[in-house]
């Protein structure tokens, strides 16, 4: 399994030019699902002026995720001052955000995923293409338990040919990273066959082994593969 990040729609919503305005306010009007975005600058006791930002959002509608505010700061010339600009945006979720479906040949593993042994043997540069045609991709190990449930679909397949899953090494160093570039410490499992990974800059390309341990293989062979779909 693999956190997949959500698409969000940015837009840029005030931005204030010069800092000692005594109070700025940006607002749209009062609807279900608006938002008030208010500046209040003081000066404190020893003189220096000081900027709040306030971000005020009210919705009727469960939100899919809350919405965010990012601010950053500017020094400009205005009109012979120096200045600050400050630029706010809010990122706010799609109303139209749903769940992608599976492909109808994609098994489902209660708690873990959509899953799909290709029998039909490929490269890894083959087998990583078809997955991504599918909407898939190659299976990424996160736990000992998704390693172990995957084992049986391809064991009784092909035993003495393990099977490739998102896992290589791109630049031939021994260091094997997942097709999301992560190593397998963050993916959260890193149990390797004993021996292995070994055959540095040869055996370049990762492998799911009888045990549920990673294995690694050379990346031209043909081997059955697991896509992994992210619902």
């Amino acid at each position: 399994m693999h956190a997949v990040s959500m698409i969000y729609l940015a837009a840029v919503v005030c931005t204030l030019w010069c800092i000692d305005i005594a109070k700025a306010v940006c607002h749209a009007s009062r609807h279900h699902d608006d938002f008030e975005f208010v500046v209040i600058s003081r000066r404190n006791s020893s003189g220096q002026w000081v900027a709040e930002l306030q971000f005020n959002h009210e919705s009727e509608h469960k939100e899919v995720r809350p919405w965010t505010l990012g601010v950053k700061k500017f020094t400009d010339d205005c009109e012979n001052f120096d200045t600050i600009r400050v630029v706010a945006t809010v990122t706010v979720p799609s109303k139209h955000t749903h769940k992608k479906q599976p492909p109808s040949d994609y098994h489902l593993l209660p708690g873990l995923g959509y899953y799909k042994l290709h029998k039909n043997m490929k490269n890894f540069d083959g087998a990583w293409a078809t997955c991504a045609q599918e909407g898939a991709y190659l299976a990424v190990m996160n736990s000992e338990t998704e390693a172990l449930a995957l084992v049986p679909w391809w064991v009784t397949f092909s035993a003495n040919n393990f099977p490739f899953i998102g896992l290589y090494d791109p630049k031939k160093n021994g260091r094997f990273v997942t097709v999301f570039n992560e190593t397998q410490d963050v993916a959260g499992y890193n149990k390797w066959l004993a021996g292995e990974p070994d055959a540095k800059g040869v055996q370049n390309c990762g492998l799911l082994s009888t045990e549920g341990t990673l294995s690694n293989g050379g990346c031209d062979s043909v081997k059955p593969f697991i896509c992994e779909f992210e619902s």
